[in-house]
């Protein structure tokens, strides 16, 4: 007979055991370690610039990924909404989320000017600052007092103009002329209005809004103005374009869009939007009655010739145009920026809508003419 005595329960040496569990630990460690890793490598590659085409990015504090591509027919595109900078450009040049006032890419997009603060400042394609150009100090209870309003390069690249605010309440802004690598900053008008200057395709005179809502085209190199006085003009004007060849200026007023140089015209009456070249044409936005919450506009080209200007077409468009490179356009459109020729317009930029309160995203929007440039 074999006795065999009763089977009692296993039990780990404690050192075993502790053993045990710091593997386990160890092993869970790691893998949340690998995890974190994935997840970063995936943001950075949502972060890298897709095939030289564009780049996928999400503004700072948004939860989305939202994507800028570079349109057909331009070297790059930048987009300032809600106060954040995005650009891209076919040379490698990429930031996002940058907090801006303003921004414009350069001809050839090889750099962006920027308001930062109370400067204009210039970027190269690195992100690195090249100068910056202090426009006042920072004032109390006034965040946009001594700030860039405005940024405008010239068509060669040589200077930038600039419309910095004031203190004082007056409204006025003082208009600069600045050479690109930031020197020779030169005071033009001291009592400039809003609006974004125009420069005349030669770099050699600009146009802007000012003292009285009066346009003026401003000769650098011989220092003088020329006031449009022309009785059609008198009407406040919000908008100027210079024709990307020779001296047309193209004025949107309040009620009208007119064209002086060769020869003094109104182009058209009605309420109107703004005013640019496409190519060698006209472009002139006009807002038609709201349809549902955005509403829709028409933009009348004109095709403008030594005998005078003739309509060529007539065109429906989600929203009126902001920025023009040759046939490339570019408008926005509820929570989208869309830009290419005007026959085959894409989605190049996707934002979330900020509420205006809480619980409602309301309003149009958050474009100026400044808000989006092609280089």
């Amino acid at each position: 007979m074999i006795f065999r005595a009763p089977r009692q329960p296993f039990a780990l040496d404690p050192l075993i055991a502790e053993a045990k569990r710091r593997a386990r630990q160890r092993r869970f460690l790691g893998a949340v370690s690998a995890l974190t890793l994935l997840a970063v490598a995936a943001g950075l590659a949502l972060q890298l610039p897709s095939s030289g085409r564009g780049t996928r990015t999400g503004l700072a504090g948004d939860r989305g990924v939202d994507a800028l591509t570079i349109p057909k027919g331009t070297d790059g595109i930048a987009v300032v909404v809600y106060g954040r900078l995005s650009v891209t450009t076919k040379t490698g040049f990429h930031i996002h989320g940058l907090s801006v006032g303003v921004a414009s890419l350069s001809p050839r997009a090889r750099y962006v000017a920027a308001g930062i603060g109370n400067a204009l400042t210039e970027l190269a394609p690195s992100g690195r600052r090249v100068w910056s150009q202090p426009v006042g100090n920072p004032v109390a209870d006034c965040g946009a007092c001594n700030s860039v309003a405005t940024v405008s390069w010239s068509p060669d690249g040589s200077r930038i103009a600039y419309l910095a605010r004031t203190s004082t309440n007056s409204g006025n802004q003082v208009l600069h002329v600045i050479r690109r690598d930031g020197t020779h900053d030169t005071v033009i008008d001291s009592n400039a209005q809003g609006g974004q200057p125009s420069w005349r395709a030669d770099s050699r005179a600009l146009a802007y809004i000012g003292a009285g809502g009066k346009p003026i085209i401003y000769d650098l190199a011989h220092r003088s103005r020329h006031v449009i006085t022309w009785p059609a003009a008198r009407s406040l004007p919000t908008h100027l374009a210079f024709a990307p060849r020779g001296g047309d200026l193209a004025i949107a007023t309040e009620t009208a869009a007119l064209l002086v140089g060769g020869h003094d015209e109104v182009v058209w009456r009605g309420q109107t939007h703004g005013v640019n070249w496409l190519g060698g044409r006209l472009a002139v936005s006009e807002r038609l009655a709201p349809s549902g919450r955005h509403g829709h506009y028409v933009t009348q080209l004109y095709t403008v010739t030594h005998s005078g200007v003739k309509l060529s077409r007539t065109i429906r468009l989600p929203g009126p145009i902001v920025a023009t490179h040759g046939r490339t356009i570019a408008l926005g459109a509820g929570n989208s920026v869309l830009a290419g020729p005007i026959g085959s317009l894409q989605k190049v930029f996707r934002f979330r809508i900020k509420p205006v309160y809480s619980g409602c995203a309301c309003g149009e929007l958050p474009f100026a003419r400044q808000s989006i440039s092609f280089g």
